[in-house]
């Protein structure tokens, strides 16, 4: 589930796709009334164990806590390949992405990263991609003609588990200050693989608590307070009880398209359900309006409802 976001040495790095030791960066208060991005995936929970799931067992502060500050959609879907690499490629390109899935292959649409990159003239650590898995290096930039690794993400790999990528966000937040961020959370989805449901279901509460904690640090830190857009989802379900059980994933089956979405941010509307349905790919559109800057090659629509009115960065102007 995308819950549509390292200690104090010398940065060293040779490419995007460098592991990177951050270090504070100077010009962090430059942006500093900037609104921000932070996509939050979590790889691999069904609907059914979260917001499907009417007690809300597996998602005590997703439901209790986090909910009520923002916009719930409850029909948000993968309608492309439901696998991971794929999954994650069309929330950052806005494009339906059919690459392969073991991380060989690059999307051929821009990423949000390099919209960003390339319209502000960011260096390369004002975005980041932090995942449980080294294959979604691939979500850092396209092959794209036009953008490509010049306006790439730097890429954060090596974490062994949800707990290890979350200390690299945190570190990476406080040291290097980005502004538009992907995480993604592994334990879910390995957890799911192995077929044992209580292992599948606590890899997902302990998700629901590192979104948790994510939400508070952005609220504490003034660079990120009350400018930050968390967008919460995933990649791709798992297949519902119909289709083979919660062990794997890949069709096209309810299980496996529906996703769970909740956003929280300035002027996200609070304690909003709403069941109009919206696609993974209409995250990056989404997120490119928010931050001000075009989105020329990206095909979802700006999902305006979530908004009370507006944000600073948001153009009212439909996608062509």
């Amino acid at each position: 589930m995308l819950f549509l976001v390292l200690v104090s040495l010398p940065a060293c790095r040779d490419a995007a796709t460098d592991d990177v030791v951050a270090t504070a960066r100077p010009h962090a208060s430059s942006r500093q009334n900037l609104p921000k991005v932070v996509l939050f995936v979590i790889d691999g929970p069904r609907y059914s164990e979260t917001f499907g799931d009417t007690a809300h067992t597996y998602i005590p502060h997703l439901w209790n806590d986090l909910r009520p500050l923002g916009t719930l959609l409850t029909d948000f879907r993968n309608e492309g390949t439901t696998s991971t690499n794929p999954g994650h490629t069309s929330i950052v390109t806005g494009t339906w992405q059919t690459i392969a899935n073991d991380g060989s292959e690059w999307p051929d649409k821009p990423t949000i990263f390099e919209y960003y990159r390339k319209h502000t003239g960011a260096p390369q650590q004002d975005s980041y991609v932090i995942p449980g898995k080294d294959k979604l290096k691939v979500c850092a930039y396209s092959t794209h003609a036009e953008y490509g690794t010049d306006y790439g993400a730097t890429a954060s790999v090596g974490h062994v588990s949800d707990v290890a990528v979350y200390d690299a966000l945190l570190s990476v937040l406080a040291n290097q200050k980005p502004t538009v961020v992907l995480v993604s959370l592994s334990d879910v989805d390995e957890a799911g693989h192995s077929g044992v449901w209580s292992s599948y279901v606590a890899a997902i509460t302990g998700a629901d608590s590192l979104v948790w904690k994510t939400w508070n640090y952005l609220q504490q830190d003034s660079f990120y307070a009350d400018q930050t857009y968390l967008f919460i989802t995933n990649d791709h379900g798992r297949h519902d009880d119909a289709h083979g059980g919660f062990q794997n994933h890949g069709d096209g089956c309810e299980g496996c398209r529906h996703l769970t979405f909740l956003v929280l941010g300035p002027d996200v509307k609070a304690d909003h359900t709403s069941d109009s349905r919206f696609m993974q790919r209409d995250i990056c559109r989404t997120a490119a309006q928010i931050l001000d800057i075009p989105a020329p090659y990206a095909e979802g629509i700006i999902m305006q409802e979530i908004f009370e009115s507006p944000p600073t960065g948001i153009k009212t102007k439909a996608p062509q």
